[in-house]
């Protein structure tokens, strides 16, 4: 069924997701046409093999947050690449990175913060580098910590998901829902990490689990009801979820933290997180752990 986002959400967020979408229509454009040249894949670390960075992880990056400078120019930016920017840092090319940009933040308030976007410029990096199509951009917009606006856009597949404040979850324009399924042997499972011991028990009684490589392209996947959960027992960055909680809560899905069973809304800390409809959130926080 095709909607407007515009039927329920608030004229203020139909305008913030509005500047979203260009943003991310932009940005998915950008790593569309760059798919096929010199990637320049790097690690990060030594020490996290998987943990890559290409050069287009680092353009759409400085494309998103310039973009994000021309329609907000005081805005604050976390970004997955530079880390925290506030509008007060922009001549001082100051950056806080990783622990020290969640620190600032819960010093400062988040609840504080008018315009806060949240930027993980190309999520799945290790599947694009590879040619394997499920990667996206994710970029969520918040305001005294309430979330305004988000979009998760797969250039790769041609999908777009959206969501503003009030709106229905979206998938290229059409409303999407949480599965309906009822049975565990029905469902589908999406893990992010396979190490966590409790993978084995909470995925046995289930059709299958997949791990696909991108959080972003996760949660959209349960919004839309393809798969039925997602788990990320390890953690995951405020980046990686700030986009894709809000679509599957919007699409009647349920959000927790693994760990205490109860979810913070928003935590801006990394978080181990399950999203998944009503029914499976029930069978897999009840797992002892």
């Amino acid at each position: 069924m095709a909607t407007e986002q515009g039927s329920t959400a608030p004229a203020a967020a139909r305008r913030a997701l509005d500047e979203v979408r260009l943003i991310a229509e932009a940005a998915g454009e950008h790593v569309r046409r760059a798919a096929d040249s010199e990637l320049g894949v790097a690690r990060k670390t030594e020490s996290h093999r998987l943990d890559i960075v290409t050069r287009v992880d680092l353009e759409v990056e400085q494309l998103v947050c310039d973009a994000i400078r021309e329609v907000s120019p005081d805005a604050t930016i976390i970004a997955e690449e530079r880390g925290l920017e506030q509008a007060a840092d922009l001549d001082s090319d100051r950056h806080e990175e990783g622990p020290e940009a969640f620190d600032v933040l819960g010093r400062r308030g988040v609840d504080s913060i008018e315009d806060l976007w949240l930027v993980d410029p190309l999520d799945g990096t290790v599947n694009y580098a590879h040619g394997i199509p499920l990667c996206a951009v994710s970029i969520a917009r918040y305001s005294r910590g309430r979330h305004v606006a988000s979009a998760i856009h797969a250039p790769m597949l041609g999908e777009a998901y959206e969501v503003a404040e009030g709106g229905p979850a979206t998938c290229n324009g059409d409303t999407i829902r949480v599965s309906s399924r009822t049975e565990l042997e029905e469902c589908l499972l999406a893990v992010g990490s396979t190490h966590h011991p409790l993978v084995r028990e909470v995925t046995r009684p289930c059709l299958g689990w997949r791990r696909i490589g991108s959080a972003a392209i996760s949660f959209a996947y349960v919004a839309c009801g393809r798969f039925d959960a997602y788990l990320q027992l390890g953690r995951l960055a405020p980046w990686d979820y700030a986009a894709g909680v809000p679509l599957v809560r919007a699409a009647g899905g349920t959000i927790s933290e693994f760990i205490d069973r109860r979810w913070q809304d928003p935590v801006w800390r990394p978080a181990s997180v399950v999203a998944a409809t009503p029914y499976l959130r029930e069978q897999v926080v009840s797992i002892p752990h």
